[in-house]
């Protein structure tokens, strides 16, 4: 509930423009009261110096500038995107202001919302497009975005406040346009948000709830800004961060889609995976599995002579399951579809690949072309990694089931792993893996 200070300075305020203090029913006669009058703006009261004005028209318009700084060494922070009555489609000017987040930060954006049961999850900005699709599996999609360091967004359906997750997520940021009818509805979002943060007995902070107008030229937008910073001091005690941003919507490239499908939940439930899932620590093999001794190159041959079952002969989805030194990652790398690529405790750059789907000289040269790749965008793919050492080159490795598929590999530069059948019970998937090099 609002502090007796803040009560008091409501009523206060209100007074000195000629309204009588109304019971909280009529609040929203008394705004709109407020909104269609004829104030000048050089008549109203400056913004706190707090609320410093960014003024912003270039393409990356449309993001609050005053965003809290995240902690460096942790996710950024969720944000909840609230639409007002915006011109045009609410959802474009979403996707405008996503994309200046990323640009913001240099990586990419996830931007999701739920319609009519169906989540859809976009990758928006730069490394956006190394993130895969993961058609019929949303748990896998919010991992994969998680493991580029995806900033989230999510956007609730317009003109919906979404009280009811004002628990969960930490900032606000509201899109409206700068006519009466939309500062009155944002305002209302508004209200419905910090009210639902004090009946839960917390008093929100200054920088968790924004505020972005948009779609008006920039004296109708300032003087529209100004009334929504003014509104809410006086109205509900709150000295809200507001600013404008573009004119109009500006054209940009398709995003990433991860996931359109079914979600049979709600807001909630998507934010509570999204929390698990950033808190759970990554599984992978521990060094439980015995190594083998390395063999000598002249007695590959001894090793396997017979294939293996065909059960047994797909080696599993991520090839560094079979190195506990190595984390894998979801990257894709365009010229080279069927390697994958891996981190290790340095953070240097590991690329693997498997001869059992293809040749052996036909592995390697997606191995080749994989690193080539790699070194040539470094920096994109050290921002979908996180933090990627900077190496000479990286560490490349072929697997193969087949001994003898691996002897001409030797002076490759490649280090070669055999797959060698043991039980089951004691490594994944039935498979050992022996190292060659």
């Amino acid at each position: 509930m609002p502090s007796p200070t803040a009560s008091r300075a409501t009523a206060d305020s209100t007074s000195t423009l000629g309204f009588a203090p109304s019971p909280r029913s009529d609040d929203f006669d008394s705004l709109t009261q407020l909104f269609l009058g004829e104030l000048d703006l050089a008549q109203q009261p400056a913004p706190a110096a707090a609320n410093s004005i960014r003024v912003e028209t270039g393409p990356s318009a449309g993001a609050a500038s005053t965003s809290p700084a995240s902690d460096p060494l942790g996710p950024p922070p969720i944000t909840l995107l609230m639409l007002g009555n915006l011109p045009v489609l609410g959802a474009a000017w979403a996707m405008q202001h996503a994309r200046s987040a990323s640009s913001a930060r240099s990586a990419p954006v996830a931007l999701a919302h739920i319609r009519d049961g169906i989540l859809c999850l976009d990758a928006v900005g730069p490394g956006s497009e190394l993130i895969l699709e993961t058609p019929g599996d949303p748990l896998r999609a919010i991992a994969r975005l998680i493991d580029a360091g995806a900033e989230w967004i999510l956007r609730a359906a317009e003109g919906d406040a979404c009280a009811s997750v004002s628990h969960a997520v930490p900032r606000f940021i509201l899109l409206c346009g700068g006519d009466e009818s939309s500062l009155v509805a944002g305002y209302r979002s508004l209200r419905t948000v910090i009210e639902s943060i004090r009946e839960r007995g917390d008093e929100p902070d200054t920088d968790s709830i924004q505020a972005v107008v948009l779609g008006s030229p920039a004296p109708e937008a300032l003087r529209a800004q100004n009334r929504l910073i003014d509104t809410a001091r006086r109205f509900l005690g709150f000295e809200l961060q507001a600013t404008f941003g573009a004119a109009k919507v500006q054209s940009f490239r398709p995003p990433q889609c991860v996931y359109r499908g079914p979600w049979p939940a709600g807001m909630n439930e998507l934010l509570s995976e999204i929390a698990l899932a950033r808190s759970a620590p990554r599984q992978f093999p521990v060094a439980s599995i015995q190594r083998q001794t390395p063999v000598l190159s002249s007695a590959i041959e001894d090793v396997i002579t017979d294939p293996l079952p065909r059960s047994l002969t797909r080696c599993p989805a991520l090839l560094a399951d079979h190195l506990p030194d190595l984390r894998p990652l979801t990257l894709a790398c365009p010229v080279a579809p069927a390697v994958q690529f891996a981190l290790d405790a340095a953070r240097s750059l590991h690329i693997l690949a498997s001869s059992n789907s293809a040749a052996p000289g036909s592995a390697l040269d997606q191995l080749m072309a994989a690193s080539a790749w790699s070194e040539r965008n470094h920096s994109l793919v050290s921002r979908a990694a996180g933090l990627l050492a900077r190496s000479e080159h990286p560490v490349l490795h072929l697997f193969s089931t087949t001994a003898r598929s691996l002897l001409p590999m030797r002076e490759s530069g490649a280090h070669l792993h055999l797959l060698v059948r043991i039980d089951e019970a004691t490594a994944a998937r039935g498979l050992a893996c022996v190292d060659l090099h």
